[in-house]
């Protein structure tokens, strides 16, 4: 009995032995990359800030109170004329008949719950605004594309030009066509290289 602690004691001191330094560094990797992230994302934004009030684990928070408001502030073509969203925020804010949002529950779900029951007019019409911004692959890269069409040569560009490249760009991807196929056009005859000479 006293040799399989022994062996059990050895084995775990081993296992300790190899597991700290790769542990040490999968924390220092996640300290970097935190480090890393803080440094470049916008977090002074105060539309990012306004969206963020958005997650419903927030609910409850002064501060998400303060950004909900800003949030219709910013979508106000968007919201009911006769609708007051100081008042709704504040209600919101302290309702108990709303679900409880768990970490890791789906947040458009959630609001969508909260849509349904028609008790925020104002509120669900600034988060429907703020949930359909676009985002994604797609969005990212038109953004790529603007970046290599837009610099400090083309000033003078007229904003229709990389507005008809980003049409193009996009109808290409869904049509799933390269541009010759989706120009191609059966009354232009291509002209021998023999005709010019």
């Amino acid at each position: 009995m006293i040799k399989e602690h022994n062996y059990t004691s050895v084995l775990l001191l081993i296992f300790i032995q190899l597991l700290k330094p790769f542990l040490d560094q999968v924390l220092q990797a996640y300290i970097t990359c935190g480090e890393y992230l803080q440094s470049k994302l916008p977090q002074e934004s105060m539309t990012l800030q306004c969206l963020s009030a958005v997650d419903p684990i927030a609910r409850g928070h002064s501060k998400t109170g303060r950004l909900l408001r800003r949030l219709a502030e910013m979508f106000t073509q968007f919201l009911p004329a006769d609708v007051d969203v100081h008042q709704e925020v504040l209600q919101y804010g302290v309702d108990q008949s709303l679900q409880t949002f768990r970490e890791g529950d789906d947040a458009v779900s959630w609001w969508a719950a909260v849509f349904e029951m028609g008790r925020y007019p104002g509120i669900s019409m600034a988060v429907k605004a703020a949930l359909s911004v676009f985002h994604g692959p797609t969005v990212e890269s038109s953004f790529s594309l603007m970046s290599e069409i837009i610099d400090s040569k083309s000033g003078s560009m007229n904003i229709s030009t990389p507005s008809a490249i980003q049409t193009v760009e996009h109808t290409l991807l869904t049509r799933k066509q390269t541009a010759v196929e989706m120009f191609k056009r059966e009354d232009l005859k291509l002209i021998k290289y023999a005709e010019f000479c």
